[in-house]
């Protein structure tokens, strides 16, 4: 479904966003820097908060800086603070060659236990953007996002515009768009 449903299942979210990290028309390193308690790391040690005016065709997404995993393949991680029982987020992915805008983004939530849940590949074609958030009866250590590790042509880049944390939600269910 979309962000209002995952909204309405669990009440109030602290969601993080990266407006104001980047320079106007830059970039700016963020990674293993803490917003609202989320630890945001990229692999590689690269992840990046990035203005839209930098390169609108990739980055303007008419919600301001966004997130970038600066590998194909690579994963941005966002480890979440204790006792949060649910996690979204909105994604999309930046095509680097002409004509290549469709790619798979893949998401995994890690519970405390260190036991993992993978999430079905979303498609997705650019400019689209995707609404991703997970409601579990375990405690959320941490999300991850990344696009497949290609050696094809194009490689698509995993971005993530903002992270919605919740403190033990009363309902519980699976909401994927």
């Amino acid at each position: 479904t979309d962000r209002a449903t995952f909204v309405a299942a669990t009440g109030p979210v602290t969601t993080i966003t990266f407006n104001g990290l980047a320079p106007e028309g830059g970039y700016a390193d963020i990674n293993g820097q803490t917003y609202s308690g989320v630890t945001f790391t990229g692999e590689y040690d690269a992840l990046l908060a990035i203005s839209p005016s930098y390169a609108p065709t990739y980055y303007d997404w008419d919600s301001g800086d966004v997130a970038v995993g600066y590998y194909y393949g690579a994963h941005i991680y966002a480890t979440l603070p204790a006792n949060h029982f649910a996690v979204g987020a909105d994604f999309m992915l930046a095509a680097w060659e002409e004509g290549a805008t469709t790619g798979n983004m893949f998401a995994e939530i890690t519970f405390a236990d260190d036991t993992t849940f993978s999430i079905e590949p979303v498609s997705l074609t650019q400019p689209q953007r995707a609404f991703i958030g997970f409601i579990s009866d375990k405690e959320i250590k941490m999300i991850s996002f990344h696009t497949p590790d290609t050696t094809d042509s194009w490689f698509p880049l995993p971005i993530i515009d903002n992270v919605s944390i919740v403190p033990e939600p009363s309902t519980l269910g699976l909401v994927l768009s």
